[in-house]
């Protein structure tokens, strides 16, 4: 319902600017866009604040917002760039000295959520991109209503992209009408000889979301790829708690698609009535010519599933690899800004969602735990979306002055933070023992580790975070030892107050 109200009040916002556009100064217009893009971020929305500050002579501005644009929208008639080149025309008109737009590149990347859009399995695919080197051409969605937009890390990774199209399929993750339209869409793109190539070498794509690979999976059935390269950052057919995901698969729209035909083509059964989530891993199990996923945990969940052939499961096993979650690298780490410089108590950040029912609360009751002397000693600052129920449970634990609630941040300043903290926290998702061990790897644990600074991470014992190498001076307590949480959080804060009266 807040959703709703705040898209609502940001598209009052964005027609009155529209309506009043030849009526009131170019600044008020101004401000009012950028109320109606804080309430609800959206490409057009990013759009419209572009073309204002073309009209305002603010070419730096205008100039700087085209950058964290994509080129290529997709319309009625297609893909299509006539937004973006009149864009470049009105800046050149003004004097200013833009880049040639790139030319096609060899690799495709399917990423449903992908930059400007501030999502964490965007980010990660982005850095594989910059891991990998060299450019490619990107097919993403319009996330506009479900995402924010990230208002500069589109910028610094613009050099490692050929094209990029932005569709706008629904937003939704578990719907076989969304997934087809995404699916056809994407197809369609290349196919059309408007945007990137018709062909590619090799094809990459990501779940989450899982819209990624069933596109990718078309493409491949439209002869329009020769090789699929497929990304898992969690399993898929099983949610959280070790249940099966229900919404079910368009089975037809797998037979027009040529899916189907693909799959006998390589000698694989085309199972009917499963779910949406079972395609997600039979497409790439059967199909992929490389199989990624991000820890040996999960590679072997998803490979020992009892309804899956011995066959299917060696075939799929003969291609896997795991890799971690890549760090940030020299090109994203150049881009940050200046962090400023911490002075007082000792910093633990935390950055992601602030559910206390998700960790967070057993972090906070060992602060809340901490003997009067020490509490000036330590503070917690918490990045990210902001859960209701948050400051009410500091307020009744009593660590109002030692907990400092933030915005999210967009990711460069994020990874700038990061490197200003004394600690950094982590934690594992419990999946409440549905898996034995669990296969979750938090992909944030990649960019804390970049900013080498100690972290203190709760992990379910044997897990993957348990495993996972850390910096010099880190911690790792199992989940739900509350007590040696507290000796350690006692002995973070008394490190703090002796730096403080030293």
């Amino acid at each position: 319902m807040e959703m709703d109200t705040a898209a609502a009040c940001a598209e009052g916002l964005s027609r009155a600017q529209a309506q009043l556009a030849e009526l009131i100064p170019l600044e008020a217009q101004r401000t009012l866009l950028n109320r109606a893009l804080t309430m609800q971020p959206s490409l057009a929305g990013l759009r419209q604040l572009a073309a204002l500050e073309v009209r305002a002579s603010h070419v730096c501005a205008a100039a700087e917002l085209l950058r964290q644009i994509p080129r290529y929208l997709w319309t009625e008639a297609g893909p299509s760039t006539d937004w973006h080149d009149q864009m470049r025309l009105s800046l050149t008109s003004l004097g200013c000295d833009l880049p040639e737009p790139s030319p096609p590149s060899n690799r495709l990347v399917i990423a449903f959520a992908f930059p400007p859009f501030a999502t964490a399995s965007g980010n990660v695919m982005a850095r594989r991109i910059e891991a990998d080197g060299g450019k490619v051409d990107v097919i993403s969605n319009d996330m506009s209503g479900r995402e924010r937009i990230d208002r500069t890390f589109y910028g610094a990774i613009a050099p490692l992209i050929g094209q990029h199209i932005v569709l706008n399929s629904e937003n939704w993750p578990a719907r076989s009408a969304a997934f087809s339209d995404f699916a056809d869409k994407a197809q369609a793109a290349v196919a059309s000889g408007l945007f990137g190539r018709t062909h590619y070498p090799e094809v990459r794509s990501r779940a989450m979301w899982a819209q990624s690979h069933f596109a990718a999976a078309a493409v491949l059935a439209a002869g329009r790829a020769d090789r699929w390269v497929a990304e898992f950052s969690d399993p898929c057919r099983l949610d959280l708690h070790g249940q099966h995901a229900a919404a079910p698969a368009d089975d037809a729209w797998l037979e027009r698609i040529g899916i189907a035909d693909l799959l006998r083509q390589r000698g694989h059964a085309v199972p009917q009535g499963r779910s949406l989530m079972y395609w997600v891993e039979y497409l790439p199990f059967c199909l992929a010519d490389r199989i990624i996923f991000t820890n040996e945990v999960q590679r072997d969940v998803m490979l020992s599933q009892a309804e899956d052939s011995v066959e299917l499961r060696a075939r799929a096993s003969g291609v896997a690899e795991v890799i971690a979650h890549p760090e940030p690298g020299a090109r994203i780490l150049s881009a940050l800004p200046m962090p400023k410089p911490v002075r007082g108590s000792i910093w633990i950040g935390y950055f992601g969602n602030c559910n206390p029912r998700r960790g967070l609360s057993t972090l906070l009751n060992a602060l809340s735990a901490l003997p009067e002397d020490l509490r000036g000693a330590v503070q917690l600052h918490l990045h990210g979306p902001e859960p209701e129920g948050l400051r009410a449970l500091i307020r009744q634990l009593d660590i109002v002055p030692m907990v400092r609630v933030h915005p999210p941040l967009d990711y460069l300043e994020a990874l700038a933070r990061m490197r200003t903290m004394d600690w950094l926290f982590v934690n594992d998702t419990s999946s409440t023992g549905a898996f034995g061990v669990t296969p979750f790897l938090p992909s944030k644990l990649a960019d804390y580790r970049s900013a080498a600074r100690p972290i203190l991470a709760l992990a379910e014992p044997g897990g993957p975070l348990s495993q996972a190498p850390l910096p010099p001076g880190s911690l790792c307590v199992n989940m739900g030892d509350e007590d040696a949480l507290r000796d350690v959080m006692g002995q973070i804060a008394a490190s703090g107050r002796e730096s403080l009266q030293s």
